[in-house]
């Protein structure tokens, strides 16, 4: 019975993080900003100028998949990559206007999204839900 149990909360678990990446996508969208490329800007938007080591350190990636993040934001207007001035070695990135522009309106849907997801929970209950995340994510680091 148990691992029926498991077995369940596993599939219910997915099925979760499939939705949440279906409804970020579509929140997304119509800003012109991939799922992924948000948790970029959130950091700009705390600290603008981060290098991509920087970036990738904060983000948990790997430098390689965060230079290309930063490509690709660039490409969008999101971002732009310029030399450090006083380590030429260094490679920054910088919001654009347009990345700037956009802070105000992603965070309102996200927190949109986050009312309608925790509808109906507690206070108590959300905090409980919390310590379960905490205990799985660093069960799959372990």
């Amino acid at each position: 019975m148990e691992e029926v149990q498991d077995a369940l909360l596993i599939k219910l678990f997915g099925s979760i993080a499939k939705r949440m990446r279906v409804v970020g996508t579509g929140l997304l969208d119509p800003y012109g900003v991939r799922l992924g490329q948000n948790l970029m800007l959130e950091q700009l938007w705390q600290t603008d100028g981060l290098t991509p080591g920087q970036a990738a350190a904060r983000l948990g990636i790997t430098g390689p998949t965060a230079v290309r993040m930063a490509q690709r934001m660039e490409e969008s207007g999101l971002v732009v990559r310029r030399r450090d001035d006083r380590d030429g070695r260094l490679i920054r990135i910088y919001l654009t206007e347009r990345g700037r522009e956009l802070r105000e309106p992603i965070e309102r849907d996200f927190r949109d999204r986050d009312a309608r997801l925790l509808a109906g929970f507690s206070p108590r209950e959300r905090a409980q839900l919390a310590c379960y995340f905490e205990r799985i994510l660093a069960n799959l680091e372990s």
